[in-house]
């Protein structure tokens, strides 16, 4: 609130502005009363006051406070607002009956431009509280009355009113500016704190529509561990009644929550079972003032948490069977046996090369079945080191410092429940690990890693392979168990060389996604022929990043045959023999492929790492995976 005047001084000067000012708007000082025209109709007084009705109910509760101590002293309240309209008066009867005279009365607006100089006008003019004596008010009929005078602002600090105290002149003094000065204090006060409560109010609401409207159940506790505050959520999950209030939290969760109380720490991932549906328990104190008043507990259905995050987590599937780029009959025939397996919860087996495009028909096989809502996940056995495979699968609890508080991972199969999981490269899997998937797919139940506690797990399984799995069940590598349980359902998807006419779909389909080019427009016969003519070892794989490396070599420029880095290579693949392309002795041609790469360029690793399309540290990796020695070549850089 702005503050009173320096000085006498300043005041007189304020008063001597206004009078000056009252001249000027040539109003006669010899009225006697309010021009009518500064009138309100009765109707629309009262849509004035219902528009200023927050202040002023709360006014008129402080005049009435304050006319009970001045009552019969001959003083008269009068409640103005921002533009000078009198709202409402109160007082002894001769000096309210005066001022009615003078129309000093509600309804009528006193302000300068209508009355000159006057205890309304001026505060509304100057923000301050002013005692205006008889003599010092413009019109002359106030030569026996005088008035103590004081702003109202509001929480914002804004101006809404006036408060004054009329008397008859030998009744007035400083004091009498003193009570209308506390007195719109006591109104500006009120006015805050209401709108404090109110601002609380709102957050309330706002924080109860929030939590009401949240998928988790919340439940406010206090030290003695009786609920305070539940949302409908927690409700349904306990089935608490209506008058759930001072219900012990402890007794419905079977859970001492004293320690946690007193140690103030916070208790996290605790898993709980509530009528067979898994929920994570979070409990966490309320602390105010550093001491815990109580606490507040979360439940969070542990299905839906992972449904959630589907996307965060990159749980989605994104590909269908349109997306899959095709129309050889060989082709066509795995998306029509593929399209019948989505209709199965049987385990199913993708057999083929690597790079011809697995892991999309398992995206594609989720997305068509009934399971295309929950989530897909994804486990490579071949990128994750095999000690760490058994924690990847099934996830592992930890203790930590805190007693009360445990550090769950979720492995893949609890990640994947009620949806799929693709196991890619299943043959990678270590031989121990394979009897422990063998009994997930027949129990339906799992095991953290140090726990012991079973978990549900719906899963659908999709499987896929590059090797021939029957080879590694003779090497005893693989289980004939587990091979025959996955294997109930198989797909072969054909490698590119064996459906050449779907290749320049699949380069048309590159060309336009990383250069918006195409297959007609863009290449000429050479390039078409190079293209088509290449036994792609790598299948879909090879051709998308072939294509990207054309399309950034060429900038925007025209395509040549060179920026495919295909003559070498299918150089190369040209002199070797074919020895059986059947995707099950993918190995045997893979290793002769590289032995016959090392002879061409004599052992100069670099041309043949790039005539292969891999890179060096592969090619090093692969020649020591098949034991490849040449007798005459050494192997340089």
């Amino acid at each position: 609130m702005p503050l009173s005047y320096q000085s006498s001084k300043d005041m007189e000067k304020a008063i001597s502005l206004s009078l000056e000012r009252s001249t000027v708007y040539k109003i006669n000082p010899n009225i006697t009363q309010a021009p009518e025209n500064a009138k309100l109709l009765q109707g629309e007084l009262q849509e004035l006051i219902q528009s200023h009705s927050h202040f002023y109910q709360v006014a008129i509760e402080e005049i009435h406070s304050l006319y009970d101590i001045i009552k019969n002293t001959g003083y008269c309240l009068t409640l103005a607002e921002s533009s000078g309209y009198i709202l409402y008066t109160m007082g002894d009867t001769e000096i309210t009956e005066e001022l009615n005279k003078r129309n000093y009365t509600t309804g009528y607006r006193w302000s300068e431009m209508d009355m000159g100089t006057c205890d309304i006008s001026l505060v509304l003019i100057e923000k301050k509280p002013i005692l205006l004596t008889s003599e010092k008010m413009y019109a002359h009929f106030s030569s026996d009355i005088s008035s103590a005078c004081a702003p109202i602002f509001d929480e914002t600090n804004t101006l809404i009113g006036t408060i004054s105290l009329s008397g008859y002149t030998p009744n007035m003094h400083i004091h009498s500016l003193g009570l209308v000065c506390q007195t719109a204090k006591n109104i500006s006060s009120k006015l805050t704190k209401q709108s404090e409560i109110k601002e609380l109010q709102t957050r309330y609401n706002y924080l109860n529509a929030l939590l009401e409207t949240s998928s988790k159940g919340i439940i406010t506790i206090n030290l003695q561990e009786k609920i305070q505050k539940a949302n409908q959520k927690a409700l349904t999950i306990f089935n608490l009644p209506p008058n759930y209030q001072e219900t012990k939290l402890s007794s419905i969760l079977n859970l001492d929550l004293s320690p946690i109380l007193k140690q103030e720490t916070n208790f996290l991932n605790h898993e709980i079972n509530i009528n067979n549906i898994l929920y994570f328990l979070d409990i966490v104190p309320i602390i105010e003032e550093e001491k815990t008043i109580g606490a507040i507990i979360r439940l969070v259905d542990k299905q839906e948490f992972v449904l959630q995050n589907m996307e965060v987590t990159n749980l989605k599937a994104h590909v269908t069977f349109d997306s899959i780029i095709g129309n050889s009959p060989i082709i066509q025939e795995a998306l029509e046996i593929a399209k019948v397996a989505a209709s199965s919860n049987a385990p199913l087996l993708l057999n083929g090369e690597k790079g011809v495009g697995k892991k999309l028909f398992a995206q594609a096989i989720h997305n068509m079945s009934k399971r295309k809502d929950k989530p897909f996940v994804t486990l490579s056995c071949s990128e994750i080191p095999s000690e760490l495979l058994e924690k990847e699968l099934f996830g592992y609890e930890e203790e930590s410092n805190h007693r009360f508080q445990r550090g769950i991972h979720f492995g893949k199969l609890e990640q994947a429940n009620q949806g799929t999981l693709y196991i890619d490269e299943i043959a990678n899997l270590p031989y121990g690990l394979q009897s422990e998937i063998l009994k997930a797919m027949q129990t339906g139940h799992i095991h953290r890693v140090g726990s012991s506690v079973p978990i549900p797990s719906d899963v659908q399984f999709i499987c896929s392979t590059s090797k021939d799995l029957k080879q590694e069940v003779s090497n005893n590598n693989f289980r004939q168990d587990l091979l025959y349980k996955i294997s109930m359902l198989s797909i072969t998807i054909p490698p590119v060389r064996e459906r050449k006419e779907d290749i320049p779909l699949l380069i048309d389909y590159f060309l336009k996604k990383f250069g918006n080019l195409s297959y007609e427009k863009h290449l000429n016969l050479k390039m078409k022929t190079l293209l088509s003519e290449y036994p792609w070892y790598e299948n879909v794989y090879q051709i998308e990043k072939v294509i990207e490396r054309a399309v950034h070599l060429a900038d925007g420029k025209p395509l040549k045959a060179d920026f495919f880095d295909l003559a070498d290579k299918s150089e190369t693949c040209s002199t070797l023999p074919l020895l059986n392309t059947n995707p099950l002795n993918l190995e045997s041609l893979e290793k002769e492929t590289i032995k016959q790469s090392i002879i061409k360029f004599n052992g100069n690793m670099s041309h043949c790492a790039k005539a292969l399309g891999i890179s060096r540290p592969t090619l090093y990796r692969k020649i020591e995976k098949y034991h490849i020695k040449i007798e005459g070549i050494t192997l340089n850089s």
